[in-house]
């Protein structure tokens, strides 16, 4: 699960409009997804999966949250794009390898204005960024790391979550 710090800035990243048509690419349990709709009551939210059981969790939590304009797609990207409306903006959480072949669609085939990108490998991270520069997208990129304090046997200790990368990229 993407966690809070990280959703809020990757939110702030796609500077969300209620008319907007948002894909969460790679959506694992729909932390951004959820999010993203609570946000967009207006708009239009495509949570895309390929995992069953991560899809499970995804509707469990569309429906405790009642997220009307989520909607759910289990399938592997790039594969199940032209079955959905096209994104104004989009959120790469997870490309399953196929960084490249997603970026490639989303700026060539869409129109799409904004997209974030939430990477933990280094590999991920230069895939996207390289590929972005070729594109000659204005990129803004952020490692962020977040730390939270717990109370271990009477004393505050900082607990580090993994860092993560965050890119995003602009016409």
């Amino acid at each position: 699960m993407t966690k809070a710090e990280i959703r809020a800035l990757t939110l702030n990243k796609l500077n969300i409009k209620d008319s907007d048509i948002i894909w969460d690419i790679g959506a694992g349990t729909g932390s951004i997804s959820v999010e993203t709709a609570l946000n967009t009551p207006l708009g239009q939210v495509w949570a895309i999966e390929k995992n069953p059981e991560a899809v499970k969790l995804l509707k469990a939590n569309k429906e405790k949250f009642s997220c009307q304009s989520l909607h759910i797609i289990e399938g592997s990207a790039p594969q199940i794009f032209n079955e959905i409306p096209k994104p104004t903006k989009a959120v790469i959480g997870g490309s399953g390898g196929n960084m490249q072949e997603i970026l490639k669609y989303l700026w060539f085939n869409t129109g799409v204005e904004v997209i974030v990108i939430n990477t933990i490998t280094l590999n991920s991270t230069n895939q996207a960024l390289e590929f972005l520069t070729k594109l000659a997208a204005k990129i803004d990129a952020s490692q962020i790391s977040v730390n939270n304090i717990k109370l271990v046997n009477g004393y505050y200790m900082l607990q580090s979550q993994n860092p993560i990368f965050i890119i995003s990229a602009r016409r």
